[in-house]
């Protein structure tokens, strides 16, 4: 998987998110494309290039063989690559199809896993389980940070209504609470009280923070914004990364103590800590909604696979 890189309509994913890729990947196409790509893995072979297999001492012994050896080697690698198939454009559509959250694969010959990561790298919006397809779409092609703002007023409509249809098929236990505050949040927010509804999404957010990430290391690594995304992230799966790189955004640092001035978008320390009119918004408030119940699909889909488990 080191050598080669994967793309995806046409665009290839930084090599820092090789590591969210290689999980699916593996169970997707076991080794078929790394060999593709490479029938011999040199860099394995080579002591030389690979000193933690072997001393130092025998690196320079049989470097010269390998050295000697590597173009007959790099012939039977060309003429064995003739014969297996190639990777067609159509079958890494399958494989982006495959690795979308499910409310984006119905877009999988429209947009790139590229796209998605980008987008929440920078946004504190959800695209997982939320918003549906044709609202998702509309954010990814919104091409600034001002216009997906505008969309959350726009479509705000059409958001909440996807809300309640995910809400409606969570039955488990283990989110039945979290169903009960956010319905509770959006019949306020249909009479018009925006404060309150985004109060109690943001009460949800927090609840669901905390037992999704029972380790205190971890809800901090998602709760102490910083510079950088979290390692654990990064190490973990593309649909992991879509789940909680918005909720990490959405907590970006706010000090009161410290004189932060309170921010018009959405921050949850803001609205828990910042007591100002302004952080409670229309927009503010569908953004908070589309969190919670983007993490009550993911709590209810985490339930399903343990339960086929047992």
């Amino acid at each position: 998987m080191n050598e080669f890189k994967l793309k995806f309509a046409g665009n290839s994913l930084p090599p820092q998110f090789t590591p969210l890729l290689s999980p699916e990947i593996h169970a997707l196409t076991g080794d078929i494309i790394r060999k593709n790509e490479s029938i011999i893995d040199y860099k394995t072979l080579n002591p030389a290039a690979n000193d933690s297999r072997m001393s130092a001492i025998a690196s320079k012994i049989f470097a010269p063989l390998f050295e000697q050896y590597q173009p007959p080697l790099q012939q039977i690698r060309e003429q064995i690559s003739e014969f297996l198939p190639k990777p067609s454009k159509r079958a890494f559509r399958g494989i982006n199809r495959i690795l979308l959250p499910p409310n984006l694969r119905p877009l999988y010959e429209e947009i790139t896993i590229q796209q998605v990561v980008n987008f929440v790298e920078t946004e504190g919006i959800p695209l997982y389980i939320v918003p549906s397809a044709s609202i998702a779409l509309r954010f990814l092609n919104a091409d600034t940070h001002e216009k997906r703002r505008k969309l959350l007023n726009a479509c705000s409509s059409q958001i909440v209504e996807h809300c309640e249809n995910v809400l409606g098929g969570c039955e488990s236990e283990s989110t039945t609470s979290h169903v009960f505050l956010v319905r509770d949040g959006i019949a306020s927010w249909k009479q018009g009280n925006y404060a309150s509804a985004q109060a109690v999404f943001t009460v949800s957010l927090d609840a669901l923070v905390t037992e999704l990430t029972p380790d205190k290391e971890q809800q901090q690594e998602i709760t102490r914004h910083k510079e950088s995304a979290p390692e654990s992230l990064k190490r973990g799966k593309i649909t992991t990364y879509c789940v909680w790189m918005p909720v990490y955004n959405a907590h970006s640092a706010f000090w009161k103590r410290q004189g932060n001035v309170v921010p018009r978008e959405y921050s949850r320390h803001a609205t828990v800590h910042g007591g100002v009119k302004w952080q409670f918004s229309k927009r503010n408030c569908i953004q908070s909604l589309m969190l919670a119940t983007s993490l009550i699909g993911y709590k209810e889909q985490q339930y399903a696979v343990q339960a086929k488990r047992t």
